[in-house]
């Protein structure tokens, strides 16, 4: 018997979910199709592996598979990679514990039934079914990092920072292109860092994809504040098809904490950042995330980000608490009882943070009351006249959503151009239809 039904449970960040897709690649040239859970034959959980909530709901999804589905349960992922020698002692409930390639996944889910390995996959598989909605996807251009960052476990769990050759993500672009997908999203651990270790950059990168003659709307996701490549900004400017968004995880404004996570900025520098972007393309929005708790934060450096956040006026901002991961470069000193900052602090100092961005993340919503732009169809609103999109300023998942009005009927994946006519609390939007592009 040959299993051909497969449920993968995606855990984690769009890199995770990339990863994701190629298994579904891989395990399609074996002759596997994708399925609900309860029909399946393996079930794989593509587990995160970055923070302790992360690894504690991979464990909680693998186990809720095993005690309510017949198939053979498969662990995989960022948590397989990081811990896959203590998982095999620990993790015995496994049918199969997965920490290679994912273009390869069909070849090991053979295996679990005693099959002939498959042909592996010589060179990158194409993604032709995706987890995003129509007309998106991610676009994964290097693995690793090499920031040295002091809380991250990312170097533990992927090495150090490999970038995929130009040519290669060029083919890939075209491919999506081709596929119907008119938005994507480049990812990776740090966009900024691309290309350091063969001698090339991001801005070469972008200006390779911007010789493509089609249309398309390019975003960046992810990069380093220390190392922002400034010179990407005319490139961006000159060529409307890169979308002016902008995610840069500042993580900090206070000098101290930021020195003692491993980064060379500060507030300073980071603001004249932002406003060297704003300069260069007014209409760009900045994201970016925030870490609270981190070992030896007091009220004063807390007190430097929300000084931070009033003068920067992010568009989008996300907090997080710091989790002490083992093998850090911090994890001693998150032990040590004068520096360690307690769970229920974080938290307060979290809530205070969110309230505040709030605010602003309203305020600057503001600004595209009036104004027309394209914005990608995601879905309808079943009984309704109304659909969910995003415009240029809404990334995937994170970023809130555009409430279209339209007495015609649109279809999911399509580019239409819409008029905001509102806002909806700190993130979302409402507007009408102009036409359909």
């Amino acid at each position: 018997m040959s299993f051909k039904k497969i449920y993968i449970d995606n855990l984690g960040c769009a890199k995770n979910q990339v990863n994701a897709e190629i298994m579904v690649a891989s395990l399609s040239e074996a002759g596997y199709r994708l399925s609900e859970a309860a029909d399946a034959d393996v079930i794989i959980v593509n587990s995160c592996g970055f923070v302790e909530s992360a690894k504690k709901e991979a464990i909680q999804h693998f186990f809720s598979a095993k005690n309510n589905y017949k198939a053979k349960i498969v662990f995989a992922g960022c948590m397989a990679e990081r811990y896959g020698d203590e998982l095999k002692e620990l993790l015995t409930e496994a049918d199969g514990l997965y920490a290679g390639k994912p273009e390869v996944v069909g070849s090991f889910v053979e295996q679990l039934q005693g099959n002939p390995i498959i042909k592996a996959a010589a060179g990158p598989l194409k993604r032709k079914e995706r987890f995003s909605f129509n007309g998106s996807a991610y676009l994964k251009i290097a693995e690793g990092c090499n920031n040295g960052c002091r809380y991250c476990a990312i170097p533990l769990i992927k090495g150090p920072l490999i970038s995929r050759n130009s040519a290669e993500i060029i083919n890939e672009f075209n491919f999506l292109l081709e596929d119907g997908v008119k938005e994507i999203n480049l990812i990776a651990q740090d966009l900024a860092s691309y290309g350091f270790d063969k001698g090339q950059s991001l801005y070469q990168l972008l200006k390779e994809l911007s010789k493509i003659d089609k249309t398309f709307y390019a975003r960046l996701l992810y990069l380093h504040p220390d190392l922002f490549p400034l010179e990407i900004l005319e490139l961006i400017a000159n060529d409307s098809r890169f979308l002016p968004y902008f995610d840069i995880p500042f993580q900090h404004a206070g000098s101290k904490v930021l020195k003692n996570m491993g980064r060379n900025g500060d507030s300073a520098s980071y603001l004249k950042l932002i406003d060297a972007i704003r300069t260069k393309l007014p209409q760009a929005v900045i994201r970016s995330t925030f870490l609270f708790g981190f070992p030896g934060e007091t009220k004063e450096d807390f007190n430097d980000v929300l000084n931070f956040i009033h003068k920067a006026k992010l568009d989008y901002a996300a907090g997080f608490t710091y989790s002490r991961e083992e093998g850090t470069a911090a994890y001693k000193e998150a032990g040590n009882k004068n520096l360690a900052v307690s769970s229920k602090l974080a938290k307060q100092r979290l809530g205070i943070f969110n309230e505040q961005q709030q605010i602003i993340s309203r305020n600057q919503l503001k600004r595209y009351l009036g104004h027309s732009y394209d914005a990608l169809i995601e879905e309808p609103i079943k009984g309704s006249n109304l659909y969910l999109g995003r415009i240029y300023s809404q990334a995937p998942e994170v970023d809130g959503l555009t409430l279209i009005e339209s007495a015609a009927h649109l279809t999911a994946g399509n580019v239409v151009k819409v008029t905001i006519t509102g806002t909806t609390g700190a993130i979302d939007l409402t507007a009408t239809v102009d036409e359909t592009l």
